[in-house]
């Protein structure tokens, strides 16, 4: 969530190459991860354009991935404390897939 960062850096965490780059995503193919991608359409960090890097890059790897975009929800949508982005209906799908994602995870699925 709120990745703007993921293929093109920008911030501390992504350096020196940011998560999504070429190399990185098939750093995360060889170590078999997946990678679960949740943001809004209205998000000003990751445009159409970012999405469609993330997919295209994950693809590419082999990564298994969901990137779900959710329609008119802007950058913050799962932060309570900011009532300017909160998207309680979002927000409610969101942390229900991230429950299902670990959840797959401790049944090794």
């Amino acid at each position: 969530m709120y990745g703007g960062w993921t293929t093109d850096g920008g911030i501390p965490l992504a350096t020196p190459e940011p998560p999504l780059s070429e190399t990185g995503a098939a750093a995360i193919a060889r170590h078999g991860n997946r990678v679960l991608a949740l943001v809004g359409d209205r998000d000003h960090l990751i445009d159409a354009d970012e999405r469609g890097r993330i997919d295209r890059r994950l693809k590419a790897a082999g990564v298994p991935h969901e990137l779900r975009v959710y329609e008119d929800a802007p950058h913050g949508f799962l932060c309570e404390d900011r009532p300017n982005t909160y998207d309680a209906g979002a927000s409610e799908d969101a942390f229900g897939r991230i429950v299902g994602a670990l959840e797959g995870l401790r049944s090794g699925g």
